[in-house]
């Protein structure tokens, strides 16, 4: 049970997403995306960058955390106003879907 929703009697954004990234592991990314889009998009995000990582590591013998690792580009830098500001956007809209399917 969320936190956030036993306290104040609506989802949060993140609610749905355990239960997302479970239909996707059986193959449904239809009922996926209904549960939590965000965290589907953010899964595959977070399993590319991995995946990079692992070959970066092997293929180019960089460790993770060398300055020119993807982890460093994309954790370690300065980002632009415009792309904080367009997370904001698509965190409150998959908040929207959530209080709006009634999750």
């Amino acid at each position: 049970m969320c936190l956030f929703k036993e306290i104040t009697g609506i989802p949060c954004p993140g609610c749905g997403s355990t239960r997302a990234i479970i239909s996707l592991f059986h193959g449904d990314v239809g009922q996926a995306l209904w549960y939590n889009p965000m965290a589907v998009v953010l899964l595959v995000l977070f399993v590319f960058i991995a995946v990079y990582s692992v070959f970066d590591w092997i293929l180019r013998k960089r460790e993770p955390w060398h300055k020119e690792s993807i982890y460093n580009k994309i954790f370690h830098r300065r980002w632009p106003v415009w792309t904080i500001v367009l997370a904001a956007i698509v965190t409150a809209a998959n908040w929207y879907w959530n209080i709006r399917k009634g999750l």
